[in-house]
């Protein structure tokens, strides 16, 4: 009996945010997004609170990245969100994960693509962004995007090539 109540106090003493990094198991590599997603559902019923999983997923693809990101809610009265960023490494073929973390203080997370990642909360509050910073350009390197000249009809002049970079 002093064995559970001392392993209890144990249990009760160590940090939720602890528990959630420990909870949190999806691989650091993976194929497919698939696998990724398989590995969020366990998590999000392994608490039994109930047995359908909410897990929330987008891709997004550029020049630059092929980005991947999944989050759900595996609490029950509690406003918390447990989110995974993996980025495609082109050259071995596999989702690497960059970020695995839990957000308190929100129901449910949304997802921003652009130069970097931006989650936000549900009040709309930019939590995080990946990266940190975003890595300077190497000169030369990219080009602007341009647009295809297209064909005039009649008398029309051909549309100008965009110099802007496309989204």
């Amino acid at each position: 009996m002093k064995t559970r109540i001392a392993l209890l106090a144990l249990l009760l003493s160590i940090p939720a945010h602890v528990y959630a990094e420990e909870f949190m198991k999806a691989p650091a590599e993976t194929k497919t997004t698939a696998e990724i997603v398989v590995a969020a559902e366990k998590e999000d019923v392994s608490g039994g609170l109930r047995s359908d999983p909410n897990v929330s997923s987008v891709e997004y693809r550029s020049s630059d990245v092929t980005a991947f990101v999944a989050w759900y809610n595996p609490y029950s009265g509690r406003a918390a969100c447990h989110a995974y960023i993996y980025v495609l490494d082109e050259t071995k073929g596999v989702w690497v994960r960059k970020l695995a973390k839990r957000y308190d203080g929100t129901p449910t997370l949304s997802v921003e693509f652009g130069r970097v990642i931006t989650i936000r909360d549900y009040a709309g509050k930019a939590v995080q962004s990946y990266p940190k910073k975003i890595p300077a350009e190497q000169g030369g390197a990219r080009q602007p995007a341009t647009a295809v000249d297209s064909k005039s009809e009649g008398n029309e002049k051909p549309k100008p090539k965009s110099e802007g970079r496309s989204r």
